[in-house]
């Protein structure tokens, strides 16, 4: 029995960019998305898998920084959504 992988589920540093430990990418998060999340949450959302998607290699985490920067995008465009929608709630209350 042969496993194939996908293409793209491949990390290639050149078409992906960095990686980031999971301190740097808390750092990351927080300065370019606003997005406070600690190393302990981090760990907390990879057992839930609520959190950004990530790489093992061995025990060591790493997160590709496209990936932070599309769940990111994804978190900050669920918070437009709300602030949107409560705020024609509250002009229809009106």
């Amino acid at each position: 029995m042969s496993h194939e992988v996908a293409d793209d589920l491949i990390y290639d540093k050149d078409k992906h960019g960095p990686l980031r430990s999971t301190p740097e990418a808390s750092e990351h998060l927080h300065v370019k998305h606003h997005i406070k999340r600690s190393v302990a949450r981090l760990a907390d959302m990879r057992c839930t898998g609520s959190g950004p998607m990530f790489l093992k290699q061995g025990r060591l985490v790493f997160y590709p920084e496209y990936l932070l920067d599309a769940w990111a995008a994804e978190v900050n465009g669920r918070r437009l959504r709300r602030s949107t929608e409560f705020k024609s709630v509250a002009e229809a209350a009106a």
